[in-house]
């Protein structure tokens, strides 16, 4: 008995058990859960079983690549999938692992044991007809399902192939349900267009141009007045999703480069387009949407050059045609089902309209075509052949033209001409009907001339219809998707008719062949039709109607003179090459009862093997007229592809359930392992499953994601088609998962297949529902083709692509780009990208998130039960006194770049937490700017004025733009990004500002700052963005750097295109990290990991220059000199264009100028430089802002901090300590907790993770010293006599300084605890040092005698603060479990003491537990939600810090409940400790993820202050008010915790 398989088992029948695995929604470490139930349960009884095994309230199940589960039925046997409850689906590496289906044992019996299979190593090629590839992966015999890649050789390569496609040509033209959508430009092409993609053809040289700036199908096309511009509209679903969002291209002609494109109005595309006469309005009319309780489309009249909507509203119905009116370019009709509307654009914004009065209901019908005439008249077509005549807005019906033609009337046109004064006159008019009949008239409407279009009694069904300026001509499409051209220069004579364009009709494409010797190929589908193409002429050679039904495969026999067609109704037809004819033979058998899948001829043309969908293959032999020879089961389920051996020995088979299998042939019975597979030759490679192919299948891909393959055994690639419409180049053999690759659209829907010419040069790709063949050269190994731009062509079309020859100095003078248009929507998983290794500060910048534990959420629902909870509480008075921010240490590096600037002035700017910080320099002083509600992440300076944008971290991210004299707000910009803005940047004018977002696509948005409004918004990468910039010399240019990527982006109205940059051989792809541009508008600078600055032109890299050891993390320009700055510590200086470097400034202690500053380490990683006049400002990973002198390579300290890292960095105080279940639980790198205030000096001690001790000078604002540490810690106190100073550290040690000597001498030191140390406390007396950690005890030491004394115990969770009875023999506790807990030292008896504030005096009061600071915690609060308390030495006020980044001023006592407060916003999150200085004229508070320092002073009276420089931005300075009692500020508070 074999494994147990879906096939065999679980999924036979309708009710049987079916077995999933299930991960929880966003855990990526917790294994699936399996959970077995039975087909046909009701959904109810499947979430309930869910929801019990997952232990959450399940709501939704999800796919792996996120697609929603909305019918239980699809859930396949052994799949794999996500839970999750109301919130969205959360994409994560889930953990999933071979064979998740446990066996079990079922009926008494348990499953055989299966048998380790030894993978194989021998992979190799051997020569026949072609180079084949020796299959070395079927070990195993039997059917196997696909498995995942594992490494057959040490040498294969998952890098992305050398060769890439270009597309050659595309057959088809869309004249199916579109019309009007064939014009001539002025310089006598054609242009139309097909899937995706829009043509323009040169008849003369039969060559094509593309326009590759579409996703989906263009249904729509406008030629603008001077007939070089042209404006194409695609489809989108509705769903708004990502990738959906329909828009219209305006492009040029000439060059196919995008001008404008303009989006955000038509939820299901634009249907219909129209120029005005002076091509500066557009108008497009969507497809129906619902309007209230009927469907209405929009109509929409933009300024295009500027993306700007003028008017907009809705028709009265379906809309068939719209025309401006050619003398008043304010008016305009639309006219459709049942009614003709008059519209006029007013100048104050909007439209209006009116409907057309046909005079009598019976005259009302569809009306196909609208024109024009001199004096407002308006002439119609009709369903009925009629043409109508309006004047004033009524029909005229002595007027209509009755019967004007046969059929209805699908076009009327006014021709119109130009006078000498440049005013348009009408010459004539011309209708067209669906029949192919013209009818011209003269200027008064009487007609002149009948023109019919057909060639003898061949009849055409019309489309669109368009005169050559000379009227010689006339392009006619037809809705068999042929493009026509037809001559009617001779107006008596017969027409001639040429075939300018030729494709399938509608309905999908199945069938594709190449010929095994010549450059053509067939294709076939759903139009009933088989064609043949020649790849060389690029035309079509032969044609067959088959009436008996649609053709699902073809094949070439060997020699190339047969056809085997297998048919949708399991049938088989040969056809003769030569001419199309059939073969007398109809094979046909018992077993083809179901359609053909795929048929082969083998190789040495004895067999044709057909494949159907009832999982059967047949075999025929061709030399004896096609009898046949075996029919065999190749399984149950439809096999899709099969592939001959090249000695016709053996076939191998691929089916709809991902099972792989190889049979001997003729005999059909399946191979063994002593068959010796692993010396099978295949003369080819369609299949989609195998150890081989391992690497084309994409993350979270389904069985049917993957339609088609083909490899070239000769250039060793691989080309597929799949569901995406792309096509997709890959390495062969492709054995790793993850494998990079080469991707191509154009395609509008699914790539149904893909083939190699005979010779490999070329590739054909058919689509689906486009009806599209496409044709592609293949590049190969040559840098001169990297044009960047691999996502060229997704259509449903057919698609011919050539393999060039191996020659690097190949070139055909054609231009090899497809288009310098790029999707912005690209995933870069599947594009080339490098192998390169990141830095790791690089790759830790990279994984940064910005998720926080608190939000705005958590506010509003403790506000709306606040007035509730507190209703009868007596609440006691808010403090007299007040605090105003003095200082703030710190400075935000470590994610952050270009965040220094030099105001006109002279003075420094800067930020850390949600604090912008203007520093002068003379007077040691800051200003702040108070309004941000979260961390601060970019900064940008105004080019001319001192102007400054900010933006933060949140849900919905504020940016702030404000000026830095007078700190005010100029502008909010919101509503636009999620979870945080990390880059901006002016525009060199100023008006505009970019920004870029942290959501998963890294939006892009463009600002007009002054008025709040987004211009342009766009998907900037799926990696993250590092940078953006402005083109100093073109206002709408920028370039995005980022994670192995640059774009080069070009603003057109209200969207973008972008090109990537070419790397070629000029340097390996690589992350860059900082961007500049040069003296030119083409000379871009980039720094890169590997310390080089890559040297752009345009987007192609020039050349790269090694200018530091480690990552260069800055480049500037100043004037001729370039500035660089890196992660080895050094300043260097270029001449113009990285000439040469002049100087080299070393960040060194030696050059460091006096003062009382002290730097933390030499050689710091520099993360951004500032020219100034004469100086330049330095900002490093280590917290500090430097001025460099450029003449004398010295340098003073700014600013200083503890240095914070790309993780959730936080800066924790002395005691403020974690909760084991809340935020605070999870032990972070680099956070900042230990905070500690010197007896007698304005002197504080602050410790972090980022294992450094520094003393702080907080009355004249300076860093006196540093020390680094082995080990971080969290909590430090200073002796009574302010001599010694304890530590203690995260791996439960201690020590004890001697700050009398330096350096520093440790006095004693001990490692009696596992867990980290939460607080140290010396006794009144200096005596004793009380040392508390997450053990939940309390040693005691005593320092005169240096050992440990006693231990504390009885907590029942880990210690959070400790504090000292004035005489020193009592010790009060908090633990985690919110304990209060007493203890005699030096005993440690616990004292189980009732009223002890009755009876004791407190030498401190740090304790957040107790009746003294009751007050301080709000309505619903937890355990973590206030983190610190200190009182003043005069025990009048308490000062305490909270969870959501507030500092809070109380009255002391702060007994009761709920007690009233004024609170101070600066610090970006959680506040984590707070301590008075000795005289308490300051307080110094620490901050939670921004890690900086802020100074408050003590303001002995309370008069309001609303300068900018104040953090009292709640309100609650006023006597007796605080935050809940001004129901206008609850939002105001609710800002200021924004998430």
């Amino acid at each position: 008995m074999g494994e147990l398989t879906p096939r065999q088992g679980h999924q036979a029948g309708k009710d049987g058990p079916c077995i999933i695995n299930v991960f929880r929604n966003g855990d990526s470490l917790t294994p699936a859960t399996l959970v077995v139930f039975r087909r046909g349960q009701p959904p109810q009884q499947v979430f309930a079983l869910l929801r019990a095994k997952m232990k959450f309230d399940v709501k939704s199940l999800y796919v792996l690549n996120g697609r929603r589960i909305g019918d239980l039925a699809r859930l396949k046997h052994g799949g794999y999938y996500v839970a999750a409850g109301p919130e969205r689906f959360k994409k994560v590496e889930y953990r999933v692992t071979e064979d998740a289906i446990t066996p079990r044992k079922r009926n008494g019996v348990l499953p055989p044991l299966r048998k380790e299979v030894t993978e194989p190593v021998n992979t190799k090629w051997r020569s026949a007809s072609r180079k084949a590839f020796i299959a070395s992966s079927m070990s195993h015999p039997t059917g196997n399902k696909a498995r995942k890649p594992e490494a057959l050789s040490e040498a294969t390569d998952r890098s992305v192939p050398a060769a890439r496609l270009r597309l050659e040509w595309v057959y088809g033209y869309r004249g199916h349900r579109c019309r009007n959508n064939v014009h001539y430009t002025a310089a006598g092409e054609v242009v139309y267009f097909t899937a995706a993609v829009g043509i323009v053809y040169n008849p003369d040289k039969h060559t094509q141009r593309f326009f590759m700036g579409h996703t989906d199908d263009i249904i729509s096309l406008a030629l603008h007045p001077e007939r070089t511009l042209v404006a194409t509209g695609q489809v989108g679903d509705g769903s708004g999703k990502v990738g959906t969002v329909p828009y219209v291209c305006v492009w040029d002609s000439n060059t196919t480069q995008s001008v404008s494109i303009l989006k955000g109005v038509h939820a299901l595309g634009a249907r219909i387009l129209a120029f005005d006469s002076t091509g500066k309005r557009l108008v497009s009319v969507g497809r129906l949407v619902s309007v209230g309780v009927g469907q209405r489309p929009e109509v929409v009249v933009w300024y295009w050059g500027k993306g700007q909507v003028l008017g907009k509203d809705v028709a009265l119905d379906r809309v068939f045609d719209v025309k401006f009116n050619p003398w008043k370019p304010e008016n305009l009709v639309t006219c459709g089902v049942d009614h003709l509307q008059f519209w006029t654009l007013s100048p104050e914004g909007g439209m209006t309209s009116e409907e057309g009065d046909f005079t009598d209901n019976s005259r009302k019908t569809a009306l196909l075509s609208v024109a024009f005439g001199r004096d407002d008249v308006v002439y119609s077509g009709t369903g009925k052949g009629d043409v109508y005549v309006w004047r004033g807005g009524k029909l005229s019906p002595q007027e209509i033209v009755q019967n004007a033609h046969e059929s209805k009337v699908v076009f009327v046109e006014a021709l119109l001409t130009e006078d000498p004064h440049g005013a348009a006159r009408v010459r004539g008019f011309s209708t067209v009907s669906s029949d192919g009949t013209v009818n011209l008239y003269d200027e008064h409407f009487s007609q002149t001339n009948t023109l019919k279009l057909g060639e003898g009694d061949r009849d055409l069904s019309v489309c669109s219809l368009a005169f050559s300026p000379s009227a010689k001509t006339i392009l006619v499409g037809t809705t068999t998707n042929e493009l026509l051209e037809v001559d009617i220069s001779e107006p008596e004579s017969p027409r001639t008719v040429h075939e300018l364009v030729q494709g399938h009709g509608a309905g999908e494409l199945r069938a594709l062949a190449v010929h095994p010797s010549e450059p053509s190929f067939l294709t076939s589908g759903e139009d009933h039709t088989v064609r043949i193409w020649s790849m060389k002429d690029r035309s079509p050679v032969l044609r067959r109607e088959v009436h008996d039904g649609t053709v699902m495969a073809a094949a070439f026999s060997p020699d190339g003179s047969h056809i085997a067609l297998g048919m949708k109704d399991g049938k088989i037809e040969i056809l003769y090459k030569r001419d199309m004819s059939q073969k007398t033979v109809h094979v046909t058998s018992d077993t083809l009862g179901q359609a053909i899948c795929d048929v082969k001829y083998s190789p040495d043309g004895r067999y044709l093997a057909a494949a159907s969908h009832d999982g059967r293959v047949s075999v025929f032999d061709p030399t004896q007229n096609y009898d046949s020879v075996r029919q065999f089961p190749a399984g149950s389920y439809p096999v899709i592809h099969i592939d001959w051996s090249t000695d016709s020995r053996f076939l191998q088979t691929n089916d709809e359930q991902g099972e792989r299998a190889i049979y001997k042939m003729p005999e059909g019975k399946m191979a063994t392992k002593r068959d010796d597979l692993s010396a099978i030759v295949w003369e080819t490679w369609t299949g989609v499953l195998g150890d081989e192919v391992q690497g084309i299948w994409p993350k979270y891909s389904d069985l049917s994601d993957v339609n088609t393959a083909d490899v070239n055994f000769d250039h060793g690639v691989m080309v597929t088609g799949d569901d995406h419409g792309l096509v997709k180049l890959f390495r062969f053999p492709c054995i790793r998962k993850g494998a990079k690759l080469r991707k191509y659209g154009g395609h509008a829907d699914h790539v149904t297949n893909v083939r190699f010419s005979c010779d490999g040069s070329r590739v054909v790709s058919i689509g689906g529902a486009d009806s599209t063949v496409f044709q592609w050269k293949l590049l190969p190994d040559i840098p001169e083709y990297d044009n960047g731009e691999d996502i060229s062509v997704t259509v449903i079309t057919v698609f011919q692509w050539k393999l060039l020859p191996d020659i690097p100095e190949y070139d055909n003078g054609e231009d090899i780009s497809v288009t310098d248009y790029v999707s912005s929507d690209e995933e870069e998983e599947d594009s080339d990208v490098s192998d390169a290794d990141l830095d790791s500060d690089v790759e830790q910048e990279a994984e940064v998130t910005y998720d926080r534990h608190v939000s705005k959420d958590d506010v509003k629902k403790r506000k709306k039960s606040f007035k509730y909870m507190t209703s009868g509480v007596e609440r006691n008075k808010p403090p007299d006194e007040s605090l105003q921010l003095k200082f703030v240490h710190g400075y935000r590096a470590q994610d952050c770049r270009n965040n220094l600037h030099y105001t006109r002035s002279g003075e420094v700017v800067y930020h850390v937490a949600a604090v912008g910080i203007v520093y002068e320099r003379d007077s040691h002083s800051q200003r702040f700017y108070l309004q941000h509600t979260d961390d601060i992440l970019c900064l940008s300076k105004h080019p001319t004025d001192d102007i400054f944008a900010t933006g933060q971290v949140g849900k919905d991210p504020a940016i702030h733009v404000w000026e830095s004299e007078n700190m005010e707000n100029l502008a909010v910009l919101q509503g636009q990004h999620a979870r945080g803005v990390c880059e901006l940047d002016f525009t060199a004018a100023g008006t505009r500002l970019a920004s870029v977002g942290l959501d998963d696509d890294h939006s892009i948005v463009i600002w007009d700052w002054k008025t709040a409004t987004p211009l342009a918004t766009t998907k900037g990468h799926k990696d993250k963005i590092f940078g953006v910039q402005w083109n100093p010399y073109d206002s709408a240019r920028f370039v995005t750097i980022g994670i192995k990527h640059i774009k080069f982006w070009t603003l057109s109205g209200n969207s973008f295109t972008s090109r990537r940059g070419i790397f070629g051989s000029a340097g390996e792809i690589n992350t860059m990290v900082n961007v500049a541009h040069g003296s030119t508008p083409e000379d871009v600078y980039t720094g890169a990991p590997s310390g080089q600055v890559y040297v752009w032109r345009g987007n192609n890299l020039a050349r790269t220059v090694q200018a530091h050891s480690g990552p260069c993390f800055s480049v500037k320009v100043d004037g001729h000199d370039i500035l660089t700055a890196g992660k080895d510590g050094v300043v260097c200086v270029w001449t113009e264009d990285f000439g040469k470097c002049v100087k080299r400034f070393t960040i060194n202690r030696h050059f460091l100028q006096a003062g009382r500053a002290a730097l933390l380490e030499d050689k710091p990683p520099v993360r951004t430089v500032c020219p100034g006049e004469g100086a330049v400002l330095v900002g490093t990973k280590n917290g500090e802002v430097l001025e460099l002198d450029r003449a004398t390579g010295k340098f003073a300290i700014l600013a200083q901090g503890h240095m914070g890292k790309h993780r959730e960095n936080e800066l924790w105080g002395l005691a403020a300590h974690p909760s084991e279940n809340g935020h605070m639980g999870k032990h972070r790198e680099n956070e900042l907790w230990g905070l500690a205030s010197h007896p007698t000096k304005h002197i504080m001690a602050t410790v972090s993770d980022d294992k450094t001790l520094r003393l702080w000078d907080v009355a004249e604002n300076v860093m006196l010293a540093a020390r680094r540490l082995e080990v971080g810690g969290r909590c430090a106190d200073f002796s009574p006599d302010g001599k010694l100073l304890a530590v203690g550290q995260n791996n439960g040690s201690f020590f004890v300084l001697n700050l009398e000597s330096w350096p520093w001498e440790i006095k004693i030191k001990f490692h009696h605890r596992k867990e980290k140390i939460s607080d140290v406390r010396f006794s009144p007396d200096g005596k004793y040092l009380a040392v508390a950690s997450h053990e939940n005890h309390v040693d005691v030491y005593n320092m005169e005698k240096g050992k440990r004394v006693g231990i504390c115990k009885g907590a029942s969770s880990y210690i959070t603060h400790v504090d000292w009875e004035g005489t020193g023999r009592v010790l009060q506790v908090n633990s985690g479990a919110r304990e209060r807990l007493f203890f005699e030292v030096p005993r440690c008896k616990h004292l189980p003491m009732r009223e002890p504030d009755k009876t004791l005096q407190w030498y401190t009061w740090t304790s957040v537990l107790g009746p003294l600071s009751s007050g301080v915690w709000p309505a619903g609060c937890d355990v973590t939600d206030v983190n610190a308390v200190s009182a003043s030495h005069d025990w009048s006020l308490l000062a305490a810090a909270d969870d959501f980044g507030f500092v809070k001023l109380f009255r002391f006592p702060c007994d009761g409940d709920y007690a009233k407060f004024k609170k101070y916003l600066g610090h970006s999150s959680h506040v984590t400790n707070v301590r008075w200085c000795h005289d308490d004229t300051r307080l110094v508070t620490t901050g939670g993820m921004d890690t900086s320092i802020m100074v408050w002073v003590r303001r002995r009276s309370a008069p309001r202050d609303d300068g900018a420089c104040e953090s009292d931005d709640s309100d609650t300075d006023d006597d007796g008010e605080d935050e809940d009692e001004e129901e206008d500020d609850e939002d105001n508070v609710e800002d200021e915790v924004e998430n």
